[in-house]
């Protein structure tokens, strides 16, 4: 899988990204954002279930992004649909009825989403120097079994725990890396490289 030094920078990474989101996402809110990744996990499918019991038997609320380049795979970020609901309203108040909290409920984390994977994946490339091409993101209804397919890749899932602060209240969600194997493999030689470079530094 990865060794610790190689998930430390990975993770150091991460947060880079996540952070240049919160200052984003907090402008387009006029909220104060605040974002923090305390954990990262690295499985292949058959942990993925035993790692996120949260959206188990759940209805997920997600956003997908294709990426490609140096690296291939798909970046989503996945709410229970209860917490996403919550983040909504935080960010947006309360709809008058329900169509209207459909529609918030898309385009609100299809933009959360966009800007959030946007960073991560671009901080990932730009410091990894590993170039990568995006396509536009999607919002996806689904449960877990749908969410990541053993089908999908034959690689990895980089599962990094993600907190969400929004005027002092916490929504939980998760960001899911899905590498396929090849790049993988890329994705651990490049951290090596960048980790050596930062000690010379």
């Amino acid at each position: 899988m990865m060794n610790q030094a190689e998930m430390d920078t990975l993770m150091e990474m991460v947060n880079i990204g996540v952070g240049e989101a919160a200052g984003v996402l907090s402008d387009m809110v006029s909220a104060r954002v605040r974002l923090n990744v305390p954990m990262i996990h690295v499985l292949d499918y058959s942990a993925i279930r035993a790692k996120l019991p949260q959206l188990a038997d759940e209805q997920i609320s997600s956003v997908h992004l294709g990426y490609s380049g140096a690296l291939d795979g798909t970046a989503i970020l996945a709410f229970p649909s209860d917490s996403a609901l919550a983040l909504i309203r935080l960010l947006t108040g309360d709809p008058e009825d329900t169509r209207d909290m459909d529609v918030l409920r898309s385009s609100t984390l299809l933009e959360i989403g966009n800007v959030l994977l946007n960073s991560v994946m671009g901080t990932l490339g730009n410091l990894l120097e590993a170039p990568l091409t995006f396509i536009f993101p999607e919002y996806i209804e689904c449960d877990l079994d749908d969410l990541v397919k053993p089908d999908q890749t034959g690689g990895r899932y980089v599962i990094a725990d993600t907190h969400f602060m929004v005027e002092s209240r916490e929504i939980e969600g998760n960001i899911i890396l899905v590498f396929e194997i090849s790049s993988f493999e890329t994705l651990k030689a490049a951290l090596n490289s960048a980790e050596a470079k930062y000690d010379r530094d």
